[in-house]
């Protein structure tokens, strides 16, 4: 993993993309191989395609285990449709930089021993005869006598001159005497391959048919490695310097991946794009004239400035959009240092008109759509990150740490601004909040009230802060005026007040002026008992 780097996350676990970076495509249960082997720290992660980068997040620990490769390594590529238990691999294929060759390292696979080659059974060199029909080299059978028949061509069907076969069989060389198989193991005949099920001679230490390791615990002593993997691939346990890293689909999308890896390679947005200027138009001389000529020449003239300036405004119409990404990150800059200051009017005041212009802006990341994503359950995983990542920009704080769903779909479909997004798609994101282990969540209150709060916000934390600010109010609160000082929703204040009434906390008083709620005394009065009954009995009397 020597070309891989190490990346930053978002709160919400994904990528922090540069300036002019754009998801291309992600995908999830994806493992890396470094060369042949895998690599043991990220075998269940996400891959990110970007237009600069392969980024890959590991599932179990995402702040140790995430890295990227740039794409600007990567010399070709090639893929592996699978077979059994292997699962589909995209094989890149790094530039050739001062790079070594790989290590030999104890990676788990059973690799043979130097001293136990000599016992393995030799092979006769392979003699052939070359068809006088197509061309083709075929073998010659190791046991062809000039009496036998002759075999035919494997490309073209057709049995050769005998004289043919006569004279490849007289450039055959001798054989090598070779030990007796029984000498060098003397166990089971065969045994089956774990991928394949071919069934293998016990000496081989891999698979004839497939080429996977063999992991028979009846090979000879010579060969015999304890430390077998558990799974077919080899498992890396040191550092692999190879020239080129696989990534291994398990759950499909490496086609989606090729397609958007090859426009990636083909576009190269990692190199510098010619500097756009600014917008200037070149003046055009003044043609004084009079008459109705002189009038046509100010009016052609006029057509020519604004000709000018629509053709240099399309032209830096990409300036523009980058400009506006810029703009984004750069209140979100101001907005972050404004937070960290001490709290006055004035930084109240440029908080509120740093949120407002980035919600206008829109998002500073791209946005989510199916196209970049490697099937429904990819899609909105992807689209609850970037939810969770909108919410903590800013715009839960300005709610008040709680905002109900239909306002949460309003107020990210506007940043979006295009591809929006359904009633459905936001609100099947939202319950993977908790799953996916997001700073945001999801709850449902008990009049059907959806809402989405802080993954910090803990119910006896709002019953205090709803005690300590009623009891400064020596007439009670109303629902409308607890909106306005927690700034939250009329809704979602009513069901804060009602969580705290259940909890015996406060108390409410329903009058022709509508309804208050005060902190609840009746739980902690001290009852007189006399004085009730004598009370009582003067009310009846």
């Amino acid at each position: 993993m020597h070309r891989w780097s190490k990346i930053n996350l978002t709160s919400a676990r994904r990528p922090e993309l540069s300036e002019d970076e754009t998801t291309l495509f992600v995908q999830i249960h994806v493992g890396l191989y470094d060369g042949k082997y895998k690599s043991a720290d990220h075998q269940d992660g996400a891959i990110y395609l970007t237009s600069q980068r392969v980024c890959y997040v590991d599932s179990a620990k995402p702040a140790q285990n995430s890295v990227a490769l740039d794409l600007a390594l990567i010399d070709s590529y090639d893929t592996y449709a699978g077979f059994m238990r292997s699962s589909p691999k995209i094989t890149l294929h790094l530039q050739d930089k001062a790079s070594a060759t790989a290590s030999s390292v104890n990676s788990g696979i059973v690799t043979p021993d130097p001293s136990a080659v000599t016992a393995q059974p030799a092979t006769l060199p392979l003699t052939q005869w070359i068809c006088p029909i197509c061309s083709f080299s075929n073998p010659l059978p190791s046991q062809y006598t000039s009496s036998a028949s002759a075999p035919p061509c494997l490309t073209c069907g057709i049995k050769p001159a005998p004289e043919v076969l006569v004279k490849a069989a007289a450039q055959r060389p001798a054989p090598v005497s070779s030990p007796n198989p029984a000498e060098v193991y003397s166990g089971p005949a065969t045994f089956a391959c774990p991928v394949c099920t071919f069934h293998n001679h016990p000496s081989l230490t891999s698979c004839e048919m497939c080429g996977s390791p063999l992991l028979s615990s009846n090979l000879p002593p010579s060969l015999r490695n304890t430390a077998g993997a558990e799974s077919p691939g080899p498992i890396s346990s040191g550092t692999v310097r190879a020239r080129y890293v696989k990534i291994s689909f398990r759950q499909g999308g490496e086609r989606q991946f090729l397609e958007r890896l090859r426009v990636a390679l083909r576009e190269r947005r990692w190199e510098a794009p010619p500097p756009i200027g600014d917008l200037k138009i070149a003046p055009i001389p003044e043609q004084r004239g009079f008459g109705i000529g002189g009038l046509q020449r100010a009016d052609e003239s006029v057509r020519k400035t604004n000709e000018v300036a629509m053709g240099n405004a399309l032209e830096d119409l990409d300036a523009l959009m980058g400009r506006a990404k810029e703009m984004v990150a750069l209140a979100e800059a101001f907005a972050h240092r404004l937070a960290s200051a001490p709290s006055t009017t004035g930084n109240t005041e440029a908080r509120a008109a740093l949120l407002e212009s980035t919600q206008a802006l829109g998002l500073s990341s791209p946005v989510v759509t199916r196209e970049i994503a490697g099937g429904n359950d990819v899609y909105h995983a992807e689209l609850a990150k970037q939810v969770a990542e909108f919410l903590e920009s800013g715009i839960l704080q300005k709610e008040g740490g709680t905002v109900t769903l239909i306002d949460l779909f309003a107020l990210y479909n506007r940043a979006r601004g295009v591809a929006l997004v359904s009633p459905a798609d936001l609100a099947k994101a939202c319950t993977l909040f908790a799953q996916l282990k997001l700073p945001v969540r999801l709850r449902t209150f008990k009049s059907g009230l959806v809402v989405v709060h802080d993954a910090s916000r803990k119910d006896e934390t709002v019953i205090r802060r709803l005690k300590e600010w009623i009891s400064s109010h020596e007439t009670g609160a109303t629902c409308q005026e607890t909106a306005e000082q927690f700034k939250w929703s009329v809704g979602v204040a009513l069901e804060e007040l009602e969580l705290a009434e259940a909890s015996g906390s406060l108390c409410r008083d329903e009058s022709i002026e509508g309804v208050k709620f005060w902190i609840n005394e009746f739980a902690t009065f001290a009852w007189d008992a006399d004085s009730v009954r004598g009370g009582w009995e003067a009310v009846n009397s």
